[in-house]
């Protein structure tokens, strides 16, 4: 009886230590990726149709590009706007997706504003890009905050005001 909780002592010691290390390797490693966001433009009128362009870039610690990366974009706004991605067929639109980064570490994507009414309220957009592919023996993420300025058409944006 002695012997067998020693042995499963043992047994679940190890696994923790091993989970343990991944993730501090996963981790430390994870904290070297650079992510490099680009918006055009950014601020959007809430017309329904203005859209942004979104590049977003994986690199390594040694600025080479990370390709095959499963990314998930979500929308955390309240504001109805819809992420666009294009595929062979065209532009679809989705509000919650994964895609993988290409060749250069990239994933491209629209974003177009809910149109202002007045039960809709016109506030900024705030999307949350995450990599979901790293880590080795448990999924580790990596999330980039990204806001895009929102502004009643009928109003001057801040930035212009």
């Amino acid at each position: 009886m002695v012997k067998a909780r020693l042995v499963t002592l043992t047994v679940v010691v190890g696994i923790v230590l091993v989970l343990g290390i991944s993730l501090a390797i996963d981790y430390a490693h994870a904290s070297t990726i650079r992510v490099i966001v680009h918006v055009t433009p950014r601020e959007l009128p809430a017309d329904g149709t203005s859209m942004a362009t979104v590049t977003v870039q994986y690199l390594n610690d040694n600025h080479a590009p990370r390709a095959g990366d499963v990314i998930d974009l979500i929308d955390m706004s309240n504001n109805a706007g819809t992420i666009l991605r294009y595929d062979q067929s065209g532009i679809y639109q989705i509000s919650i997706f994964r895609t993988v980064t290409d060749r250069q570490g990239m994933i491209r994507f629209k974003y177009r504003a809910a149109q202002s009414n007045p039960f809709v309220t016109t506030a900024p957009a705030h999307l949350r890009i995450t990599d979901v592919s790293l880590g080795t023996l448990l999924e580790f993420d990596k999330s980039t905050a990204l806001t895009i300025e929102v502004f009643d058409p009928s109003k001057p944006p801040k930035g212009n005001g």
